[in-house]
């Protein structure tokens, strides 16, 4: 995105060489009528004027394409060759009284665009003077009687160079302003990612801070757990070792969160790593049916980022809840990219649900929930370089589709 956000003032550099050869050959296309024509012109001066023209566009063309190039100076070089050639060429052909005189316009045009406030009015100010001079210096285009015989062709010369300066206005106006949109909708796009940003970090910090504080609330609940336990009837004994169970739980995700700070993407096999993990999903909720199929063959082989399995099952968590503990899991592989889907056959979700969710915090339908699973989700998955879409079945039910580019 940044980088798009920085290729305007390439883009206009190249826009201008091109235009110059557009220029170049008008000019040249000019002259070669002239010459058949048999306008008493020095023809000679003229045809080197345009060639220093073209080999400096050249140069300057050349030096865009190489590893030094730099819009900066390109630019403003290109514009003092194309006001030193005109204004030579003027001079050879009749001074202010030649209709290309227009011409002048579009150096003046192009500085304004793409170079400095300092730059562009020295231009112009070099502009006026270099047409005053013409206007008392230069080379007849000819004779008197020749004029007078053909009048038309300046009359011709000034439809034709309106017609050239009218096009060019167009065209850098309409691209100038598709070029602001374009950059008017990546900066926004830019300002909510950034607003997503600084959001999870917000709520990264709160999360350690709330996770170091809940330390000692559990280890009051094992104190707690292991008194009632040694006065337990026999029928408590299966409900105590589950709420044990789900204290070690809960005490292993707290300490998962000082091990993850430090634990680096790493290479597996992406089938067996989501089904070590599905498993141990289960453990905790074991009430759940998860019918998990895989289309892709062979094994997948990817670089997994920690963040990912989180983002995943508080997706397939949310899908276990709204489906009554019904889940249907699709994995397959398309085009270098992984496909998660995962569908619950019962319920349906609001539009303003559909559009809004994961990127902002919703409501939560949970007794204990806090409406942030899904955001937190949408935030890891595209720092992964993936997307993640919601969609209401036709038949009931709610369908989720991740994708994560394998590499």
């Amino acid at each position: 995105m940044i980088k798009s956000l920085l290729l305007d003032e390439e883009r206009l550099a190249q826009l201008n060489i091109h235009i110059r050869w557009l220029f170049i050959l008008l000019a040249t296309g000019l002259w070669a009528v002239c010459w058949g024509a048999q306008v008493p012109l020095p023809h000679v001066l003229i045809a080197q004027a345009i060639a220093t023209l073209a080999i400096g566009n050249g140069l300057i063309w050349l030096w865009q394409k190489s590893a030094y190039a730099n819009p900066a100076i390109s630019i403003p070089i290109g514009l003092c060759l194309d006001l030193w050639s005109l204004s030579e060429l003027l001079f050879l052909t009749g001074g202010a009284s030649n209709p290309l005189t227009f011409l002048y316009l579009v150096p003046v045009l192009f500085a304004a665009l793409m170079c400095s406030a300092r730059f562009a009015w020295t231009l112009s100010a070099i502009t006026i003077a270099l047409y005053l001079l013409i206007y008392f210096f230069h080379l007849p285009i000819v004779n008197a009687h020749w004029l007078h015989q053909n009048l038309q062709l300046h009359f011709i010369g000034m439809w034709l160079t309106f017609g050239l300066i009218s096009t060019l206005i167009c065209v850098l106006v309409t691209w100038l302003m598709h070029s602001l949109k374009e950059r008017e909708v990546l900066l926004r796009l830019a300002y909510r990612n950034q607003m997503r940003d600084e959001n999870m970090l917000w709520l990264g910090m709160n999360a350690a801070n709330l996770a170091h504080k809940m330390s000692t609330p559990m280890n009051n609940l094992y104190l707690l757990l292991d008194e009632l336990r040694q006065n337990a009837h026999a029928e408590d004994a299966e409900d105590l070792a589950l709420m044990r169970t789900q204290l070690e739980e809960c005490t292993d995700i707290l300490h998962s969160l000082r091990r993850d700070a430090k634990r680096e993407p790493s290479q597996v096999v992406f089938e067996d790593a989501f089904a070590i993990h599905l498993a141990r999903w289960q453990n905790l909720r074991p009430q759940v049916q998860v019918e998990w199929q895989q289309q892709q063959t062979p094994p997948t082989t990817m670089v997994v980022d920690p963040l990912l399995w989180p983002a995943v099952f508080n997706i397939l968590n949310n899908a276990a809840d709204a489906g009554d503990n019904r889940v249907e899991v699709m994995t397959s592989v398309a085009e270098n990219t992984l496909h998660i889907e995962i569908i619950n056959r019962s319920g349906s979700l609001p539009q303003a649900q559909l559009e809004w969710a994961g990127l902002s915090a919703l409501p939560s339908q949970k007794p204990s929930g806090l409406g942030l699973g899904m955001k937190l989700s949408h935030a890891t998955f595209e720092k992964l370089g993936g997307s993640f879409s919601l969609s209401n079945q036709q038949q009931g039910g709610v369908r989720a589709v991740i994708s994560l580019p394998l590499n």
